[in-house]
């Protein structure tokens, strides 16, 4: 499983969407589990996702707010960022 380099998450802080923008080799699915700071799996989606450039927008509108940890995993690769939800813009 290699490392995605080309990963970013934006807005950081977020209010109702995250974004996520990376590269893949390969089409391919993938699952974005979102942790709290305790670990605990607060949501998990799953998504397909093309060759090249993919940018995903996660809702997380229900995530209240704090500081989170991002994992997205596939059969290839595996990447994780941490970002914060906010209740301001």
């Amino acid at each position: 499983v290699e490392s995605c380099n080309d990963f970013a998450v934006f807005p950081n802080p977020a209010v109702n969407e995250l974004g996520i923008r990376f590269f893949s080799e390969t089409e391919d699915e993938i699952i974005l589990d979102v942790y709290d700071v305790m670990g605990k799996l607060i949501l998990r989606r799953p998504f397909l996702i093309s060759e090249g450039n993919n940018y995903l927008t996660l809702d997380v509108s229900c995530v209240s707010r704090g500081i989170y940890m991002l994992k997205v995993k596939s059969k290839s690769m595996t990447a994780g960022q941490k970002f914060v939800k906010s209740t301001f813009r």
